[in-house]
């Protein structure tokens, strides 16, 4: 909580930090927010987590885990094929980065599910087919004789 609301008032332009507090803010702050989510991860694997462990288990986060990895390799590359295709200059304003937010986010989003269900899903069943076929297992259950 520190990492994210500790600079709240210097944001406000209620106070202004020093130049050793701003080195340190800098220096510690991604290392400490590391630590806290592998506490967090730690906890819930372990069986403390509570409340924290039971939301981030439910059900509903399944398909979205599956695709985020395919979102997030195939954002940049959306990202570049717009900026290289452009014809005229990208002009920055609040409206325009809400719309390319979005586009992008879904564009992304689109090609991923494309992606899992074409690359991904297939090869993992392929894989899992293979693994079944290597140890001497028929589809009824009985070994290969």
């Amino acid at each position: 909580m520190v990492v994210i609301y500790g600079l709240y008032d210097v944001y406000r332009g209620a106070s202004t930090l020093s130049l050793a507090a701003s080195v340190m803010y800098i220096t510690f702050s991604r290392f400490i927010f590391a630590l806290a989510v592998a506490w967090i991860i730690f906890s819930c694997h372990y069986g403390y987590g509570g409340v924290v462990n039971d939301f981030l288990s439910c059900r509903f986060w399944t398909p979205l885990s599956r695709l985020t990895y395919s979102t997030y390799l195939l954002h940049p590359v959306i990202q570049i094929v717009f900026a290289f295709c452009s014809a005229t200059p990208i002009h920055w304003s609040i409206f325009n980065y809400i719309i390319w937010s979005a586009a992008f986010l879904s564009l992304s989003s689109f090609c991923a599910l494309a992606m899992c269900l074409l690359v991904e899903f297939p090869f993992i069943n392929l894989g899992k087919m293979l693994m079944t076929e290597g140890k001497g297992v028929r589809g009824n259950g009985k070994r290969n004789e």
